[in-house]
């Protein structure tokens, strides 16, 4: 059992601990590190919650994601977004839909990849103006596909709430 490492947590919220951990470690930059606490979150909550189980694979698409595994990626989050549907979380479910985006950007999926980063736009409370990361995050995708389609003004209406933003970010939408 992994509660030893994680000082405080009761066993009934296990799961969300080595989820927690398990961010800090994606965001810290150590892949491997992380999926090893994602897989434990994973196991952790099998028989639990179906939207934390989601949450917890959509941490570890992420992860398939930045270690070049985007097919699977692109296969788990597909999962993870039936069930972040019917859920209440909409930042989890605009990662989710930012994921896939890239997932079908990595394979060339140019046109059905600016559909999805566009879905991911609509869920944003404000989709003009939200300075969330998961909002940060699908705008840098939509302006890369706009550059890339030659659409100068689009992509710096895109980027244009990006640079009026105080902070820089790095870390993917939903985590």
């Amino acid at each position: 059992m992994w509660l030893r490492h994680l000082d405080g947590a009761t066993e009934d919220r296990e799961a969300d601990a080595l989820l927690i951990v398990g961010l800090a470690h994606f965001h810290a930059g150590s892949l491997a590190e992380a999926e090893t606490w994602f897989n434990h979150g994973a196991d952790a909550a099998a028989d639990g919650d179906e939207q934390l189980q989601a949450r917890i694979d959509l941490a570890l698409a992420n992860v398939e994601q930045h270690l070049g595994h985007d097919l699977r990626a692109y296969c788990r989050v597909e999962r993870v977004l039936r069930v972040l549907t019917h859920g209440g979380d909409r930042q989890a479910l605009i990662g989710a839909q930012a994921c896939l985006g890239r997932s079908k950007l990595a394979a060339g999926e140019a046109a059905s990849a600016a559909w999805t980063f566009g879905a991911a736009l609509q869920l944003l409370p404000d989709p003009d103006t939200d300075p969330s990361e998961a909002a940060k995050t699908v705008r840098r995708a939509l302006a890369l596909l706009a550059v890339e389609s030659n659409d100068l003004a689009a992509a710096r209406e895109y980027l244009s709430v990006l640079w009026e933003s105080p902070e820089p970010s790095r870390a993917p939408a939903g985590l």
